[in-house]
């Protein structure tokens, strides 16, 4: 080879492989998490987990998510966040009445990721 100086080498073959760099192009909900606080349990806790293909936490991700009581198809409470640094939002319902609880995200949005729709089991269901 010779360069523009009229320097010249040789030498063996060299493979180089150059492929694309990563890019995060979907999300999905990684878990959701419910449990209570507060005196007496009074609380319900809500914790909703973000990532992308890539395995990488989804800061600034708009999430909804309703919550349900004793089986119920009507929503006992609906919420709306943003995911933290870590890719989760809590929500937190003040004095919920007995009952069993289970969360269902319905909305992901996280500029140009898109999301699968689903969400996974409620890693605890938990009744007060």
């Amino acid at each position: 080879a010779t360069d523009t100086a009229g320097l010249s080498t040789t030498s063996g073959g060299i493979a180089v492989t150059a492929t694309a760099p990563l890019v995060a192009t979907s999300m999905r909900v990684s878990s959701v998490a419910i449990g209570f606080s507060g005196r007496s349990n009074a609380n319900l806790v809500v914790t909703v987990s973000v990532v992308n293909n890539l395995g990488q936490a989804v800061a600034g991700a708009t999430v909804g998510a309703s919550v349900f009581r004793n089986g119920s198809a009507t929503a006992y409470k609906t919420f709306s966040g943003t995911t933290g640094s870590a890719g989760t939002v809590t929500f937190t319902v003040k004095n919920v009445a007995t009952g069993c609880y289970s969360a269902k995200v319905t909305r992901l949005a996280s500029g140009s990721l898109t999301w699968d729709g689903t969400t996974p089991a409620n890693i605890t269901s938990p009744c007060k």
